[in-house]
């Protein structure tokens, strides 16, 4: 199984190990200079220093990409003798009314104009009036090596001296092929400024990249991490002559999916294909396999990756794609932009019960939904989708996935033994908490089980990451259905009030849903470094209760949940939901993928005013990701707990 557990928790144990082996063998070959260290590393950094300038903004928006920017002074480099410099987008692309930097050779503090930015790399590009300047010595590609001594440098601090942090070349080709890493330290007080070696060449520019996305604030949770990313100089001189023309570069996107299980595991049969996309454009259709880009053979999703993620919107890139063991080649130049894709709604609520016979009984058909109007009918048996067959709700869950609002569907069930054939168009995602929803399970008469499972409030402990967490699973649990799996979590680490567990419990029986409640260690605050211990207390409970297609979700309380939202985002494979009582100052909200169902409800509308909540509003809108707001106060009531558990139940409606 490509998605097992075991698998999962491999996720970032696999590739670390990878690293150090490479780094390891890297390191013997790059003594450092011993007792003539100091030495050594002044003179690199006066072979740098005269490329090195201080960036200081004044003015701008507060808010960029969705998030809050960063100010203060920061870092660039020279990249040609007339005054073009580059440095990292962090501050900039808040539109700064005044932009001044200080040269290094004549201390000259001079206005600099944005010229442009490279929305893939994170850098902008600036201009000064000034002629004779020194810009940086690009390293060739082919002699930067792992395990090559670094010096990350920046002008912040001090507008002469430079600030200096010593380290590695850690990796190469990280982020997509995009830049090298560092495990010297890179914070916003060096962003911007070159990476170089110990006799003043730049490896490349200091900036923060993000794996899921291109905001300039993309990435900004490594800094001090050990985790540094610079994008290397010969790149950007080869692209320097576009920026140089005034327009932005933007990254290259084909336009097709593939499963969610690990990249470097995926292999690339095409599960989707955007419409309008280059690559519907290009003739692509859902099962062609991708077997080779830009002229290189590629085997997973982490391989196509490496070539597709240097290239800029623009660019040609040419792919073979195989159909009924026929291989062609086909040309497609890459878009700035995808229509926003929307998971398209059917309207119906599966039956909760494990079931040996194939396809998925319907339980609930909302009313003047496309299910309701393409004749569906509570108890209907649905046995195949658009001529595949469906073997139970995760696997309807998955064809249904990849399908947006419009399209139409063609269904086979059955229904009082008879065989139907029934066509359904697929709506538009739910914008509200429906006023009824059937409760799921029925009453039966209790179970004499030989192994029964534990219920009621269990304590447990995740030996293998020391995490310790709580567990309500309701007292009637029976292994013969399924349940719903909720995350409660506070940013600070604080525990669930009494009152709130009360209601929490009842809506658990009456939903079928399992309560889960993380501990941090010593209440400490969630960070980025209990990301693989909640995956793996993900990974138990999913594992000895049995868990229903596409309803785990988080619920986040307490202030500055920026961690916790940033998890749920980054987990939209197994996570399904975030309801928040709070809003972090600082997101950044992905586009919606296929494959992966996910909606946001804030329970408390009130947390944000009427303007800053239309704004989320539209780019939830704007990312194609539902989103819903109750008029809950500052502490929940019965009410907004049954209205909370209706939320829930619709994280499973296809």
């Amino acid at each position: 199984m490509l998605n097992s557990p075991a698998i999962r928790r491999s996720r970032l144990i696999f590739p670390l190990l990878i690293g150090m082996f490479a780094l390891a063998g890297e390191m013997l070959a790059a003594p450092f200079p011993g007792n003539d260290a100091e030495r050594v590393i002044k003179q690199a950094v006066v072979a740098a220093s005269p490329s090195l300038v201080r960036i200081e903004t004044v003015g701008g928006a507060d808010v960029v990409d969705e998030m809050l920017t960063g100010t203060g002074p920061t870092t660039g480099v020279v990249v040609s003798e007339d005054g073009y410099i580059i440095t990292s987008s962090f501050n900039f692309s808040a539109n700064p009314a005044t932009v001044l930097a200080t040269l290094a050779e004549t201390n000259q503090r001079l206005p600099a104009q944005v010229i442009a930015h490279d929305r893939l790399k994170n850098l902008t590009l600036l201009k000064v009036e000034a002629s004779g300047l020194i810009p940086g010595e690009a390293i060739p590609e082919e002699e930067i090596k792992v395990g090559q001594w670094a010096l990350a440098l920046g002008r912040t601090y001090d507008q002469v001296q430079a600030n200096i942090s010593l380290g590695l070349i850690s990796a190469l080709g990280r982020m997509e092929g995009k830049a090298l890493q560092t495990d010297a330290k890179v914070s916003p007080a060096n962003y911007g400024g070159p990476l170089v070696n110990l006799r003043g060449q730049v490896f490349g520019v200091l900036t923060p990249l993000s794996q899921d996305g291109s905001h300039s604030t993309g990435g900004v949770n490594w800094y001090d991490s050990g985790i540094g990313f610079a994008v290397p100089m010969h790149d950007i001189y080869a692209s320097l002559d576009r920026l140089k023309s005034g327009d932005d570069l933007r990254p290259g996107l084909i336009g097709i999916s593939f499963a969610s299980t690990p990249s470097f595991m995926t292999d690339l049969v095409v599960q989707e294909v955007r419409p309008n996309s280059p690559a519907s454009e290009a003739g692509i259709e859902a099962k062609d396999t991708v077997v080779a880009a830009a002229g290189k053979p590629v085997e997973t999703v982490a391989q196509l990756r490496q070539v597709v993620g240097r290239m800029y919107a623009g660019d040609t890139l040419s792919l073979t794609i195989k159909r009924a063991e026929e291989e062609q080649k086909v040309s497609l130049e890459l878009a700035a932009e995808l229509e926003a894709f929307q998971h398209g709604l059917l309207g119906l609520l599966p039956q909760r019960a494990i079931s040996t016979d194939p396809g998925v009984t319907v339980r609930h058909i909302l009313a003047d939904t496309p299910a309701a109007q393409a004749g569906l009918k509570a108890k209907d048996r649905i046995i195949s989708v658009d001529g595949q067959d469906i073997a139970d709700a995760a696997d309807l869950a998955r064809l249904l996935s990849v399908r947006t609002a419009g399209e139409e569907i063609p269904l086979t069930i059955t229904r009082d033994g008879n065989q139907l054939e029934l066509t359904a168009t697929l709506g538009n995602p739910l914008a509200t908490i429906p006023a009824e929803i059937p409760l799921p399970f029925t009453a039966e008469a209790p179970q004499n089980l030989a192994n029964p499972p534990e219920t009621g409030d269990l304590e447990r402990k995740v030996a293998s990451v020391n995490l310790q967490y709580d567990l309500y699973v309701p007292e009637d649990y029976r292994p013969g259905r399924q349940y719903g799996l909720v995350m409660w979590m506070s940013s600070k680490g604080e525990t669930l009030p009494g009152k709130e567990m009360v209601e929490w419990k009842r809506i658990c029986r009456t939903r079928g849903l399992i309560l889960l409640r993380p501990r941090s260690v010593d209440g400490a605050v969630w960070s980025d470094d209990d990301a693989l211990s909640l995956e793996t207390c993900l990974d138990e409970v999913e594992d000895e209760y049995q868990i229903a297609a596409g309803m785990t979700a988080m619920f986040v309380t307490g202030a500055e949940p920026t961690f916790l939202w940033q998890f749920a985002w980054d987990h939209r494979d197994r996570l399904h939901g975030l309801a928040s009582s709070t809003v972090p100052s600082r997101t950044e909200i992905p586009f919606n993928e296929p494959g992966k169902r996910f909606s946001l409800l804030l329970p408390r509308k009130d947390v944000l005013d009427a303007e800053t909540l239309q704004k989320l509003q539209a780019i939830m809108q704007n990312r194609g990701l539902p989103f819903v707001t109750m008029e809950a106060g500052e502490e929940l009531t019965a009410d907004d707990f049954d209205a909370l558990g209706r939320w829930l139940e619709t994280l499973s409606l296809f």
